[in-house]
C-alpha cells in the first residue's frame, strides 16, 4: 500500500502537485487560525513530498514554527525557525 501511494504521489503533474500543495497549506491554516495555534511544528518536505512552504510563510507573519534537524541518524533536535533563509538542507 505504501508503494502504491508513492508512485501515485511521484507521478503526479507539477500542476497537480501545486493544486495539492495549496489546497492542503490553505486548510493547514484554517484548522490552525479556527484553534488559535500559536506554536506550529511542521516538517520540510523532502524528494516528492508535498511541499508546505506556502503555509510556512504564512505562520512565520506571527506564529512560532518550529522544524526538525538531524542530529545524527538516531536523534532529531527541534529549533525555532525564524526565516525560511535560515533553512540549510544538507547541513
Amino acid at each position: 500500500l505504501r508503494t502504491y501511494y508513492l508512485n501515485q504521489r511521484q507521478n503526479l503533474s507539477k500542476e497537480d502537485r501545486e493544486i495539492a500543495e495549496k489546497i492542503v497549506c490553505d486548510r493547514l491554516w484554517e484548522i490552525v487560525e479556527n484553534l488559535k495555534y500559536q506554536r506550529i511544528h511542521v516538517y520540510l518536505a523532502l524528494q516528492n513530498e508535498l511541499n508546505l512552504r506556502l503555509f510556512i510563510e504564512q505562520c512565520l507573519k506571527n506564529k512560532i514554527v518550529i522544524v526538525s534537524k538531524v542530529v545524527d541518524k538516531e536523534n532529531l533536535s527541534h529549533l525555532v525557525l525564524k526565516s525560511l533563509e535560515d533553512l540549510a538542507f544538507g547541513k
